[in-house]
């Protein structure tokens, strides 16, 4: 048993060490006995098309006349609805532009961010899941 500073109160610190002999026997011994949980049932992962959330976009695109109308065709291809758009601010003949979208899908998701990184002008600087409404 053991006493003093940091032994902890009454019997505790003997009870776990107790306990932790114990549990290095019975693995020695190989007699850990059954797990407290045996349930198990197979994995089933949702499918692409089934997973639906907002999405945010920031694009950093070219800060010309008919830009926006360019990432509109490339999301409607995709029928891909924009809930929230803004165009900010010009560095060096660019500008960057935030898109929030309605639920898509994992699918859409992938493409159309391929399709934004197919387009030379506009880079893709961030994709991020919008939690919450």
């Amino acid at each position: 048993m053991y006493y003093g500073p940091g032994a902890g109160q009454k019997p505790t610190a003997t009870s776990v060490v107790a306990d932790i002999a114990r549990i290095v026997r019975r693995l020695n011994d190989g007699t850990i006995g059954k797990a407290f949980n045996e349930y198990s049932r197979p994995v089933v992962l949702a499918k692409p098309e089934d997973v639906k959330a907002n999405y945010y976009f920031s694009i950093l695109a070219p800060d010309s006349k008919g830009q926006v109308l360019k990432l509109a065709e490339l999301f409607n291809a995709e029928d891909i609805s924009f809930k929230q758009i803004l165009q900010d601010g010009k560095q060096e003949g660019k500008a960057r532009v935030v898109i929030i979208t309605h639920k898509i899908n994992k699918a859409q998701l992938e493409n159309i961010t391929d399709a934004l990184k197919g387009v030379a002008e506009f880079e893709l600087l961030n994709t991020f899941k919008v939690l919450g409404d």
